[in-house]
Parts: C-alpha cells; sequence; structure tokens
C-alpha cells in the first residue's frame, strides 16, 4: 500500500484480490484480509468478501466489524460478495466501481449464495461503469 497526494486529498492504493469463489484454507485469512485494507481508499484491481461466517465477527456487531472497508471509494476492478453467512455488509463511502474486469467477464458487482445476507449496505455507490450487475 501507498499514499497519493491528489488535489489535496489522500489515497491510500491497495492491491486487490483474484481468487473468485475459491475459498481460501489459511486461518489467518480473516486478519490478511483486514490488513489488506485498513485504510486503503482505491482497490486496484478486485475487492471479493467471500465465505465470511458469523463466527468470523467474534461476536462484533457487523457494521462494526467491517469499519476496516470504510475508507474504499474506489473499485477498479469487480466487488464480489458470495457465499457469506452474515446478515450486513456495508461498504460506507463506495463510490465507483469502474468494472475494469468483470466477475465471470460480465458482472462489476456481483452479490450470490449469501445464505443469510439481508442487506448490502452502499449508501454512497453512484457508478458502476461498463457492464452490467449480476
Amino acid at each position: 500500500m501507498f499514499e497519493l497526494i491528489i488535489s489535496q486529498k489522500s489515497q491510500y492504493l491497495c492491491s486487490g484480490t483474484d481468487n473468485s469463489r475459491t475459498e481460501l484454507r489459511d486461518p489467518n485469512w480473516m486478519n490478511q484480509l483486514i490488513r489488506q485494507y485498513k485504510n486503503c481508499t482505491r482497490v486496484n484491481g478486485n475487492l471479493e468478501l467471500t465465505y465470511i461466517q458469523n463466527e468470523h465477527l467474534n461476536g462484533t456487531n457487523p457494521e462494526l466489524f467491517f469499519s476496516f472497508l470504510d475508507h474504499i471509494r474506489q473499485i477498479t476492478g469487480y466487488l464480489l460478495i458470495y457465499a457469506n453467512e452474515i446478515e450486513m455488509i456495508t461498504l460506507r463511502n463506495l463510490e465507483i466501481i469502474w468494472g475494469d474486469k468483470q466477475h465471470d467477464d460480465i458482472a462489476a458487482l456481483h452479490i450470490s449464495d449469501n445464505m443469510n445476507l439481508k442487506y448490502v449496505n452502499l449508501p454512497k455507490l453512484r457508478s458502476k461503469l461498463k457492464l452490467p450487475l449480476n
């Protein structure tokens, strides 16, 4: 991650992932996810939120738990929300999904197979470029 100053606004760029629907078996993957995206404002690549279970939250309210994603404003690739068992995912400041790469070559935003998901809160999302939602 590095800092880029553009018109008096700091942007913290971070690398996205390209795992698609692959379930990671690393027991520390959630901590790695938090480290990877904490304070990140622009994801260079894809943001993949997959296989998150209630036990990963350690009893924390989902909105508080996902606060490590609060700074993300842009994603250059796609946003994948897949096979999660939690009730809510919030990306409080996400404004743009550029869709330079689409999930399965068809979608910049793909939300599917989430057993208990009731809310995907994207209050500032104003634009999704390149191809339809899935």
